[in-house]
């Protein structure tokens, strides 16, 4: 029954074009008895996403012109601070544990109350934010996992996506999807 549930909405987001609000996903499409984040009472959000990026740099890439990362932001909607270290990011539901956003750098890994995280997914040992995997233009299913490595506090599945357009909910922490172009990654999504 999740197949086809998963394939439905897959088929739904690749019917979308530019501008074209999402349907909206129930919270936690995959789920193993979510609950809050342990310090939070409200859990984390997969915000807004970009798959194909060809024109928002990368600011710890060296040479700051690195623009082929594909990212995920995370929101935070709570009233405290909360650091992501030891949670884990995925774009495989059988690998929920993909990669771990590492525990020894919080300044990095720590997401302000209603405030952003980026990650950057493009599979390079830069830092605390850069996560071991790319995401796919053609679609896939992407999450953030507690550290327990295996129940999902949010996730979601997406269609084919266009080039440096980012999927994101309509506001901060809505169930409602579009594209935006240009993307808003680190800032609220209006």
């Amino acid at each position: 029954m999740k197949l086809i549930y998963i394939g439905l909405v897959v088929m739904l987001f690749a019917s979308c074009t530019k501008d074209t609000p999402i349907p909206p996903l129930p919270a936690n499409t995959i789920t193993n008895n979510p609950s809050p984040t342990p310090t939070g009472d409200t859990p984390l959000l997969i915000n807004e996403f970009m798959a194909k990026n060809t024109t928002i740099s990368c600011p710890d890439s060296g040479n700051g012109n690195y623009k082929d990362a594909d990212w995920i932001e995370i929101y935070n909607p709570n009233n405290i601070a909360i650091n992501l270290g030891g949670y884990y990011l995925t774009d495989s539901i059988p690998n929920p544990s993909k990669f771990q956003i590492p525990t020894n750098d919080a300044v990095k890994t720590t997401i302000a109350a209603k405030g952003y995280l980026l990650f950057w997914c493009d599979s390079r040992p830069l830092g605390a934010t850069h996560a071991s995997f790319s995401l796919s233009k053609s679609g896939e299913h992407i999450a953030l996992v507690k550290p327990d490595g295996t129940t999902f506090i949010d996730s979601l599945s997406f269609g084919t996506q266009t080039n440096d357009v980012s999927s994101g909910r309509v506001s901060d922490g809505a169930n409602t999807w579009k594209f935006f172009s240009p993307a808003t990654p680190g800032a609220s999504n209006q």
